[in-house]
């Protein structure tokens, strides 16, 4: 009878483990010239995002989630461990599904991206950011949440740190 136990208690083990992707990098946000919000993300290895999403909470009743999907994209074949991309006019291969996303002024948003890759998921973590975060950055800034230090503190990188964190994690 104790196997049992033993058994149950590593089975519900692994299942809560597969629940959490683990994560293979990084995302931050910036915007280009215009002021357009960019996605920035930065991954470990050859294990490069299949998808990304902007959401926020809120119940999606036809979802049945806590949250709300503002836009979701489709990656195209990732090479590197960097990519960006707009969020309302993505391209070099990605693809928006459905339509732009309207961004709202007190809504807290939350970015990141992931991918599959046996034997479970992976995601580059994510970025919360509101309207006034992306007032606030300047062509070549990128804002993370930094996951060096302890509470994740938000900060303004460049590029170049961007990477450099990237690297680290790795």
């Amino acid at each position: 009878m104790r196997w049992l136990a033993v058994m149950c208690a590593a089975a519900l083990a692994v299942l809560l483990a597969a629940c959490t992707p683990a994560i293979n990098g990084l995302t931050g946000i910036s915007v280009d010239r215009q002021g357009h919000l960019v996605i920035v993300l930065g991954w470990c290895g050859r294990a490069s995002p299949e998808r990304a999403v902007i959401t926020h909470d809120g119940v999606d009743p036809l979802r049945g989630t806590d949250y709300v999907v503002d836009a979701s994209y489709q990656a195209p074949r990732l090479s590197g461990q960097l990519a960006s991309f707009r969020a309302d006019d993505p391209r070099d291969g990605w693809r928006l599904e459905g339509s732009a996303p309207s961004f709202q002024k007190d809504i807290t948003y939350s970015a990141g991206s992931g991918g599959r890759r046996f034997p479970g998921y992976y995601s580059t973590g994510d970025v919360e950011f509101r309207l006034s975060t992306v007032a606030r950055l300047a062509p070549g800034q990128v804002f993370i949440q930094d996951p060096r230090e302890e509470g994740l503190p938000e900060r303004m990188v460049t590029m170049r740190e961007f990477v450099g964190i990237v690297h680290d994690s790795c």
